[in-house]
């Protein structure tokens, strides 16, 4: 498979109204269409049209020959298999194979490749190829050419090496699973709130940077709740803070619609920092070792693309629960000990790079 940046674009003739199909004098192509793509992308009617006006001829319903495209999510692409059944070679299918972040691309790159096989010199009258470096990345098995406009040769539309020819007469009838692959970094900022790890209920700003392969992502996360105080009775009272960070790894389910969804957890380490406050506390700073194993899951709209909305829930459960205590006298009295279960939320925004 090689990489190629593909730009389609339907023109007419310079100074030309665009082509009339239900206008043309000329025959229907007869075709088989099978169309499988999610909800996002464009649906089989589309692709008609976008047939109709490559090939400036009507698409007519028949047996032969017959195209079976499906169109699927994967981790961060769309996928395209196409299989098509070529005019000379009733019964023979062979496949094409695409991938793009844009699920449009991939239903224009279906059209083309079709209407080059069952009409390779209209096509090229009616459509301009452009290759850009900077434009949208296809990673294609077979990427089409278009050809010259004069009377090519019988079509040889799977010249180049690549396709998967089946000798099978019957055509492949459930869309091939999605390979994952690749790699990729991605980093997390947000801010939420959390409830249990400080003396009340407080606001949090937390980061990630993460590694990607496939469906596993590894990180490494740091986080601030804010400092937050409770009067245990009058001009009696505590304030607290935590700063901690650790190592997460999440799961994401290949194939889940609209959403990204994440499974996973980490394990952290900070520093618990508590003072007493009050006009009858003689004010004395006391930091504590803080550990805690957290659970989350997680969703991020959208699945694709490099910059998503990221929504995160977590359950927060420390090893290391740090407490303070007031002495009066010789009379010690803890006042506070944190929670044996927190709970963290957090929203934020996800640069995903290539």
């Amino acid at each position: 498979m090689f990489a190629a940046s593909v730009l389609l674009s339907m023109v007419s003739t310079m100074g030309d109204p665009p082509t009339d199909v239900s206008a043309s004098a000329s025959e229907p192509l007869g075709l088989e269409i099978t169309w499988d793509a999610p909800r996002e992308c464009p649906d089989q009617a589309a692709l008609v049209d976008d047939l109709e006006h490559l090939t400036a001829r009507p698409i007519a319903s028949s047996s032969h020959p017959r195209v079976i495209a499906h169109i699927q999510r994967g981790d961060g692409d769309f996928e395209l298999v196409l299989d098509l059944e070529l005019p000379p070679t009733a019964g023979t299918f062979e496949r094409r194979k695409l991938e793009s972040e844009d699920c449009g691309t991939l239903a224009r790159a279906a059209a083309l490749m079709v209407a080059l096989a069952i009409a390779p010199v209209e096509t090229a009258e009616q459509v301009v190829l452009w290759v850009d470096n900077s434009n949208l990345p296809l990673t294609a098995s077979s990427v089409p050419i278009v050809p010259t406009p004069q009377p090519p040769p019988p079509p040889e539309f799977a010249a180049q090496p690549s396709t998967e020819a089946a000798s099978d007469s019957s055509p492949p009838t459930q869309p091939v699973q999605h390979r994952f692959v690749g790699h990729r970094f991605e980093g997390f900022v947000g801010g939420g709130a959390v409830y249990g790890l400080v003396p009340r209920t407080t606001g949090i700003v937390t980061a990630e940077l993460a590694w990607r392969y496939r469906a596993l992502r590894l990180g490494l996360t740091v986080m601030h709740a804010f400092a937050q105080e409770r009067f245990v009775e009058r001009e009696i009272g505590i304030r607290g803070e935590l700063t901690g960070g650790g190592l997460s790894a999440s799961w994401l389910p290949p194939n889940i619609p609209v959403v990204s969804l994440e499974l996973g957890g980490s394990v952290e380490l900070g520093q618990w920092r508590g003072e007493g406050i009050g006009d009858r506390v003689n004010p004395r700073t006391a930091r504590s070792f803080w550990a805690a194993i957290a659970v989350r899951a997680g969703i991020a709209w959208p699945p694709t693309g490099r910059l998503a909305a990221s929504l995160r829930a977590e359950a927060v459960v420390p090893i290391a629960r740090p407490r303070i205590a007031l002495t009066d006298g010789n009379e010690t009295q803890t006042v506070y000990h944190q929670m044996p279960v927190s709970a963290r939320i957090s929203a934020g925004f996800i640069l995903r790079l290539p």
